[in-house]
């Protein structure tokens, strides 16, 4: 990742921690390209962000935070679910009451979900096992195409022409 930092005369290079100076069309137009370890117009402040441990938890992204005058800080943009400083600090959310009867549950908000069923497994919260799978072959034969169903016995068959029967047995 490289910064950019605009408004400089590349001659002499003004760049810093072996940044490199982009000169612009015009004299004063340049910018220094830092690298992903230091940032600043001249790249001349250690970035937050680049340390040797993850600043942000659970998934979190450092992002640098700059004022004028002061040196750049970072701030931590927390996935849902999480809050504070470093993320660190797990919100009360729907997941916590596990919807997923038979899966993992996803957040999509404090309030909204999706499940990852677990194989064998199908429904919004995985509830309904999944007779087309469960047993990791098809009950269907013949190359015949499984449908799940709620009602018993829990799938049916679409037959390939010259076959019939509940699994395409006959």
């Amino acid at each position: 990742m490289m910064s950019n930092y605009l408004g400089l005369s590349c001659t002499p290079n003004p760049c810093k921690n072996g940044a490199s100076c982009v000169p612009g069309n015009r004299i004063g137009e340049g910018h220094c390209e830092c690298p992903s370890t230091y940032v600043g117009e001249y790249c001349q402040h250690p970035n937050p962000c680049h340390t040797s441990q993850q600043r942000c938890e659970h998934g979190g992204s450092c992002r640098v935070v700059t004022k004028p005058k002061s040196a750049p800080n970072f701030a931590c943009d927390c996935p849902v679910g999480y809050t504070s400083t470093f993320c660190e600090i797990e919100l009360p959310n729907v997941c916590q009451l596990n919807p997923c009867k038979n899966g993992v549950c996803h957040l999509e908000s404090l309030k909204n979900y999706t499940c990852s069923c677990s194989p064998g497994y199908r429904g919004a919260n995985c509830e309904h096992i999944d007779h087309c799978t469960i047993n990791g072959s098809s009950p269907c034969k013949n190359d015949a195409k499984c449908i799940p169903e709620d009602t018993p016995p829990g799938y049916r068959c679409i037959c390939d022409e010259g076959f019939t029967g509940t699994n395409c047995l006959q």
